[in-house]
């Protein structure tokens, strides 16, 4: 039976085949360009176009001359095989192992190309011109290793293989299975091809690796295209389950396409293995990730969560493939319990008196400023209140300075007592504290509220040690003027604490403008 036309065809289709996605790797220009997959295609056109002119050779020689080129391909076939599956599946190949697949590699094709026939691939060769137009031999003493390396280096191809497929979960099982079918069709058209022989259905001897190689491409390509492997691939899914923080991928309508264990726990309800609904919809879902920030594009969210004190931080970045045909999105989140616990620390050192847990001076100059300028722009007034607590140095002399400690301390809470919740106070200094009284009627109202602050200090009863203390306050108010700032603030509340403590403390003083030009004098006390 003449096969020569069938064979003919049969190559040219592959040829077209794997020249097709060679092509279509080239131009798509997209993240289908992987460099090992397109040199498993190149390989893999050489050997089909290999074997295409050993059926066009006419005779032995012309034969042995594509054999030539089919020996360039295929040896260079399988390791390029090896190195597509080891690069998808993020698994690192010793250098050695590397440069000793290319060398083999190499050795045939450089063997095949300098020799004619000399026993180490064929002992003996002959033109079939009658059952199949190829050359037809017996084994030469390198045949075996021509044989054993490509089936060594599919071998660890598959291990790679099925290794990812036991390690992973969902959807990309299914890509993974299908790619170790694709790879493993080698051996499974070998196995048939014996048993078809043995059984008698094949007589002649059939050369079928071209062609097989040639279905290994279109069938890695075609999963390529059909899962996205570029878009969802084991690396990525490894990668992500070595992050201690959770990552969700979600795809354009906002469902859940993959997930970490992290993520899980921290969202039981995620399942990636069902498209589902979009995440948001759910009740467990941060409001704080809504539609909206992902529209806006935002980089950075804190949230809380829900059933708990921790805080988190979710980073968001898009990602577009298929040049923008479609959007993925990508969740990383950060537990930043401790970051914001420790800023916050750092900001009460910062702003609070560490003794008295009261705003220090310096924040006190920051905050003051906005009620100034709140103020000024409404035309309302408001009060600086400056407190000096009386015969302080006596109780360090006589008591030690922990005692005082203990008194600054009580005076604090007493005076948040007596005043209002959005009223300021803050420590000014030693034994002086100063108060920002707004939103009060009338100097009447406020002389009233720094007496009951005045009052509240007057009964309080500091424990310290075996010992109670008592101790009075002396305060100086002043309100403000038109072009009044925090200096001149502070200095005529100074001017009053001055006329209190001059008649005789324990009282409350508000200041009042000069008269005739004099220098300014305290005014109304209590």
């Amino acid at each position: 039976m003449n096969l020569q036309p069938t064979l003919i065809i049969a190559v040219l289709v592959a040829a077209l085949l794997v020249s097709f996605v060679e092509l279509h790797i080239m131009f798509r220009g997209d993240a289908l360009k992987r460099k090992y997959f397109l040199f498993l295609v190149n390989a893999v056109f050489l050997t089909v176009v290999g074997h295409l002119l050993e059926l066009m050779g006419g005779d032995t020689r012309g034969a042995f001359s594509g054999v030539r080129v089919l020996y360039i391909g295929s040896g260079l076939a399988s390791p390029c095989l090896l190195f597509f599956v080891a690069d998808y599946c993020e698994i690192k190949l010793h250098m050695f192992v590397r440069i000793f697949a290319v060398a083999a590699a190499l050795a045939y094709a450089v063997i095949a190309w300098t020799t004619d026939v000399t026993g180490l691939l064929y002992a003996t060769m002959e033109y079939d011109a009658v059952h199949t137009f190829y050359l037809t031999y017996t084994p030469g003493s390198l045949n075996f290793a021509l044989r054993f390396f490509p089936i060594l280096y599919i071998t660890v191809a598959v291990v790679m293989l099925v290794r990812g497929l036991i390690r992973t979960e969902g959807r990309l099982r299914s890509t993974l299975l299908a790619l170790l079918i694709s790879v493993s069709l080698p051996y499974i058209s070998e196995i048939v091809f014996h048993v078809l022989t043995r059984l008698g259905h094949i007589r002649a001897n059939v050369y079928i690796t071209p062609h097989i190689l040639s279905i290994v491409v279109a069938a890695i390509y075609y999963n390529i295209l059909r899962y996205d492997i570029d878009a969802d691939t084991l690396a990525a899914v490894v990668a992500i389950d070595t992050i201690s923080e959770p990552f969700i991928l979600l795809d354009g309508d906002l469902c859940c396409l993959s997930s970490n264990k992290a993520a899980r726990v921290l969202f039981p309800w995620i399942n990636p293995e069902k498209h589902g609904s979009p995440v948001y919809t759910h009740a467990e879902w941060p409001k704080e990730l809504s539609p909206a920030v992902f529209i806006d594009k935002a980089e950075d969210v804190d949230f809380a969560e829900q059933c708990g004190s921790r805080l988190f931080s979710a980073s968001i970045n898009a990602t577009h493939i298929r040049r923008g045909e479609r959007t993925l999105w990508s969740v990383l989140i950060r537990d930043v319990t401790e970051s914001k616990n420790f800023l916050r620390s750092l900001e009460e050192v910062a702003y609070t008196d560490t003794l008295t847990g009261l705003y220090n001076r310096r924040h006190f100059s920051d905050i003051a400023a906005p009620y100034i300028e709140r103020a000024r722009r409404n035309g309302t007034p408001y009060y600086f209140m400056i407190s000096d607590i009386d015969d302080f140095k006596l109780i360090n002399d006589v008591h030690g300075h922990l005692a005082g400690d203990a008194v600054l301390r009580g005076i604090a809470q007493a005076m948040k007592r007596a005043l209002r919740p959005y009223d300021i106070v803050a420590r000014w200094g030693g034994e002086e504290f100063i108060i920002i009284i707004t939103d009060i009627g009338s100097d009447e109202h406020v002389m009233a509220l720094a007496d009951r602050v005045r009052r509240e200090v007057e009964s309080l009863a500091c424990e310290y040690m075996d010992k109670t203390l008592r101790v009075t306050i002396s305060s100086g108010l002043a309100r403000n003027l038109e072009d009044s700032d925090i200096t001149d603030m502070t200095l005529r509340a100074d001017e009053a604490l001055y006329a209190a403590k001059a008649g005789g403390k324990n009282c409350v003083v508000l200041w009042t403008h000069p008269e005739n030009g004099n220098a300014p004098s305290a005014g109304r006390r209590v």
